[in-house]
């Protein structure tokens, strides 16, 4: 009875398993007719409906597929290490910061030093070379017996024992300045000459042309009797004595002179005078003249 049993069982299985594949069919056949595409049989999809010793007698569960996992392989980018992140090597120092060269700064510092020491040298050499050069112009030249001279820039001074009697300077234009003061007892011995030859000489000898003589004639107490020789001899002739303006200056030690180079012919520049009417001033505290060829 059992064995009965049995095969009745295993019939209805078979009949169930077939309705159920009929059933598919028809699935299957109607997307078909929608124009589903038709997919092939897998039988691991089903097989739980697969008559197996397994499935019928045992009741065990189909083994479940495993689904297949892709393994998304990462490429590990490997950096170095910056110049500034690099281990500690010879170069570089604990804390990751790059060790100065110490031999490149001392050889920097020497080669400095050395060119410091080269340009102080040069100073030096230069300032003795000019000290050289200042006595040198400044070393008085004797002219004849006690009247010596010396050049200060474009300016050369005159003296007599020592003491200063004079000077001479000429101006961009061409002509030669005078400012003498000989004490009242060494007048008259040819002194003033001797200035006035030298100084038109010298400049001469310098390349420069001489295009007259100017003087400026003033009070001061610097002068013996608060005036100038000249302004003194001029102030007499033009204003006591009655002569011309021009026959006064020539008449003064400097007028003198420069009639006997050449320069006969007066200019009368500026002068500072006191007017109280009349042909001829008062007073007369300064005057600038020049003397040119004419």
């Amino acid at each position: 009875m059992k064995i009965l049993a049995n095969l009745a069982l295993i019939g209805g299985l078979l009949l169930l398993s077939s309705k159920n594949l009929k059933g598919t069919k028809g699935e299957n056949t109607t997307n078909t007719k929608k124009g589903a595409p038709k997919k092939p049989f897998n039988p691991e999809q089903h097989s739980e409906f697969i008559d197996t010793p397994e499935n019928l007698m045992g009741g065990k569960d189909p083994k479940p597929t495993k689904p297949k996992t892709v393994e998304n392989k990462v490429e590990k980018k490997t950096t170095e290490p910056s110049d500034n992140k690099k281990m500690d090597t010879s170069e570089n120092s604990k804390d990751g910061k790059p060790k100065k060269n110490t031999n490149l700064e001392e050889s920097k510092s020497t080669k400095e030093k050395e060119r410091n020491l080269r340009d102080s040298k040069s100073e030096k050499t230069k300032e003795i070379q000019i000290n050289d050069k200042i006595k040198t112009i400044n070393k008085k030249i004797n002219i004849t017996g006690d009247l010596t001279s010396e050049i200060n820039n474009n300016t050369k001074k005159y003296f007599i024992n020592e003491l200063e009697v004079g000077s001479a300077s000429i101006s961009n234009h061409g002509y030669i300045s005078f400012d003498i003061n000989i004490p009242t007892k060494l007048q008259q011995q040819g002194y003033s000459t001797q200035i006035f030859e030298d100084a038109i000489n010298h400049f001469k000898n310098q390349g420069k042309i001489v295009n007259g003589i100017q003087g400026r004639w003033l009070s001061s107490s610097t002068y013996e009797g608060g005036m100038s020789t000249n302004l003194k001899s001029f102030i007499d002739d033009y204003i006591y004595n009655g002569k011309t303006f021009e026959e006064a200056a020539l008449n003064t030690p400097t007028g003198k002179i420069a009639s006997r180079k050449g320069f006969t012919k007066v200019v009368k520049g500026d002068w500072d005078i006191l007017d109280i009417g009349g042909n001829r001033p008062a007073e007369i505290y300064w005057i600038e003249i020049k003397f040119i060829k004419p």
